[in-house]
């Protein structure tokens, strides 16, 4: 049985949004407003989809196998081609050394910029989980030698960890770029930053209308490498709650980008 309590208290929209706000945003630098701006406008309906999810007694003993539903099972959608060819609709940009796709140059100078601030912020993230670890989640008699701990290694935890990363490596892996790509990495900053505004807009326009596209790649590159892996009745309900997560994602991504709302805080 699902304890209602226990559900309400890790999907509290407010308590995940300002969080995210908290330790991922504070630290994105000139993005932080486009930041906060996403998480408020995305996290308060996954929370409470998540939520709902969670408290639907009868489908999700269905999906786990132990009963029976009247309610049909969301069907999962099956894209309709493959995803590089999705990102190269989104046409190329042109700089100083030579072409690129569009979506590989806005995603790795995304993915760059953002891993730059989180390193060179990584102090003040490891202050913040410094005070709500040690200070909210560890017991009172434990709160010094956590203290201490977080302390001496949670920056250099945070330092290690961002550099396992790159926004080139990012890119390709959701297929973004093509490795023979490399345009981006030769361009001055105040170049990358200038064509990234220059062509934001038009992200921004993809985003918004590529959405049931989008929502179907991710929902099959998830059911591919996590939920068949799981055991049928985890798999199952692993799943259903994907698809339902992904198109509530995608469906407010979308009127978030077509209000032009992120564009006009990161330019």
């Amino acid at each position: 049985m699902i304890n209602n309590l226990s559900v309400d208290h890790f999907l509290i929209s407010p308590t995940v949004k300002n969080a995210i706000q908290r330790f991922v945003c504070r630290s994105a630098g000139k993005a932080h407003k486009a930041c906060n701006i996403f998480v408020s406008s995305i996290i308060p309906d996954l929370m409470t989809e998540m939520k709902e999810i969670f408290t639907e007694k009868e489908m999700m003993c269905s999906n786990m196998g132990l009963c029976a539903a009247k309610t049909k099972r969301v069907t999962r959608p099956t894209p309709k081609q493959p995803l590089n060819e999705l990102w190269k609709t989104m046409g190329t940009v042109k700089t100083s050394n030579g072409e690129e796709l569009m979506s590989c140059f806005e995603c790795t100078l995304g993915a760059d910029t953002l891993l730059e601030e989180f390193i060179d912020k990584r102090q003040a993230t490891a202050d913040d989980i410094q005070a709500e670890a040690c200070d909210h989640v560890v017991p009172g008699a434990w709160g010094p030698g956590c203290q201490d701990f977080v302390h001496m290694y949670m920056s250099t935890v945070l330092f290690l960890t961002y550099n396992q990363f790159d926004g080139r490596g990012i890119c390709t892996m959701i297929h973004t770029c093509e490795k023979k790509e490399n345009a981006l990495m030769a361009l001055a900053k105040p170049e990358r930053a200038q064509i990234g505004c220059a062509n934001c807009q038009a992200v921004e326009k993809f985003m918004a209308e590529n959405q049931e596209a989008l929502h179907a790649h991710a929902v099959d590159e998830i059911f591919s490498n996590v939920c068949q892996k799981l055991p049928t009745a985890l798999g199952t309900m692993c799943e259903q709650s994907v698809i339902r997560l992904s198109e509530k994602f995608f469906a407010q991504s979308a009127k978030l980008a077509a209000s032009g709302a992120m564009c006009s805080q990161l330019c």
